[in-house]
């Protein structure tokens, strides 16, 4: 990844009425040697035989515009404009997207915020470095014969919402090492008319974070047979900077108590 940055400025520094204007972004190609090989003899597995080169390639150009109303407050946005190499693919597909981040925020700084837009929340569940979003290694092993991975770790609100929804996040910070958000969202999706509530708080010592947050949606039927479908989870994170066997063995710990409750609410849901 090749990341720049530049800051445009204008009117009194440390001031009020101050604007200033961050022009940053970042882009990285991506080669990748795919190969499947499943070891079943059935053959509806025969179209997952196969080896074959990709390339992904993305760049970002991002515009964060700040506005202090004084010394202590504040007004900001920010748009992330996506250029992708693959240009065959949808928007809804991974690294489709035209536009990341697309949102508004008021608030003080380093005591709380209101934001608006598209925007990701805040994660609890770490996966670390290689897996970001939009690339193929978070996929996963999947074939074209394959279904899908089911990861989930607090995720079903967490990333930038899709179709013609808004998320809505305030922000507080009462300590330097405390901080909480409080994520809605509304809209609609395929599905029919969507709202969803996602708080986190995240306690940051630096070397250790613990992380803990739940999450609800709720789907609204079109139909009055058709049943509403949501989610509420909670998860605690334990996440460590040079990561030995024993919180690897937590982390995944952690993510089987979650699936396993997760299969349980859903369990509880009329179809």
């Amino acid at each position: 990844m090749i990341p720049a940055r530049l800051v445009l400025a204008t009117g009194n520094p440390g001031k009020v009425d101050e604007l200033r204007a961050l022009l940053s972004g970042w882009g990285w190609v991506d080669t990748s040697y795919q190969k499947f090989g499943p070891s079943s003899t059935d053959t509806s597995f025969t179209t997952n035989n196969i080896k074959y080169w990709k390339g992904q390639a993305r760049m970002l150009l991002r515009l964060t515009p700040t506005y202090a109303i004084d010394s202590e407050y504040f007004l900001q946005g920010q748009v992330e404009l996506v250029g992708t190499g693959d240009q065959t693919i949808q928007r809804s597909e991974i690294g489709g997207a035209d536009t990341d981040d697309l949102w508004l925020r008021i608030g003080k700084w380093n005591s709380w915020d209101i934001q608006a837009g598209r925007f990701e929340g805040w994660e609890v569940f770490h996966l670390g470095m290689g897996l970001d979003f939009n690339t193929f290694e978070r996929r996963g092993a999947v074939a074209p014969a394959n279904p899908g991975i089911g990861f989930y770790g607090l995720t079903d609100n967490q990333f930038r919402p899709g179709g013609s929804s808004t998320n809505v996040a305030a922000h507080v910070y009462p300590f330097s090492f405390l901080r909480f958000e409080a994520l809605g969202m509304a809209g609609t999706f395929a599905s029919g008319p969507v709202y969803a509530v996602r708080p986190v708080g995240i306690l940051d010592f630096g070397w250790v974070k613990f992380k803990v947050g739940t999450e609800y949606q709720k789907i609204v039927a079109r139909r009055p047979d058709n049943a509403a479908a949501y989610t509420l989870i909670g998860m605690l994170e334990y996440q460590r900077q040079n990561y030995d066997v024993a919180a690897d063995n937590y982390r995944k710990a952690l993510e089987k108590v979650a699936k396993v409750a997760e299969r349980r609410l859903r369990a509880g849901v009329k179809a």
